[in-house]
């Protein structure tokens, strides 16, 4: 993969809210390249995240229930697939994507009460959030390693 590429996947993954970022999860979900994502397909997509779920100990939903979760999550034209339109239209397109791509971060929704944020980060983007924590953390680092270099010059 090339550095470009794995810079879009990353912020993609990070900030599932853009127009791109759901472009981009959709063609991915789409296993039969017909842009329509069928029931198959997201059962399919789901069965992986059951996988997950079992590694990670966590009793999941039945497929048939995340199905009508989806359908009045997204509420597709039809009722038998889901359009790319569909899912943009749709305020919760990063739970629909999380649901069959990211079983953490579909957990983390789930358990999130929605009143964690604080009020200074309500324009914050998931991708600005994202990256300002991977900033602390390398900041963090950087500053360890030089107390570290400091005490080996005592």
């Amino acid at each position: 993969m090339a550095y470009w590429d794995f810079v879009f996947f990353v912020i993609s993954e990070e900030d599932k809210t853009t127009t791109r970022s759901i472009e981009y999860w959709f063609r991915v979900m789409d296993l039969d390249g017909d842009g329509l994502l069928s029931v198959y397909e997201l059962e399919l997509l789901y069965n992986c995240q059951l996988e997950k779920f079992k590694e990670l100990r966590i009793e999941a939903m039945p497929f048939q229930d995340i199905l009508r979760l989806t359908l009045d999550m997204v509420s597709p034209k039809h009722a038998t697939y889901f359009t790319l339109a569909d899912v943009k239209r749709t305020q919760m397109a990063p739970q629909f994507l999380n649901m069959f791509i990211n079983a953490i971060k579909y957990v983390d929704q789930e358990n999130s009460s929605g009143l964690d944020t604080d009020d200074d980060e309500v324009d914050v983007t998931p991708w600005q959030r994202f990256a300002l924590n991977e900033y602390v953390l390398l900041s963090n680092e950087e500053d360890d390693e030089e107390d570290d270099e400091g005490e080996e010059a005592w």
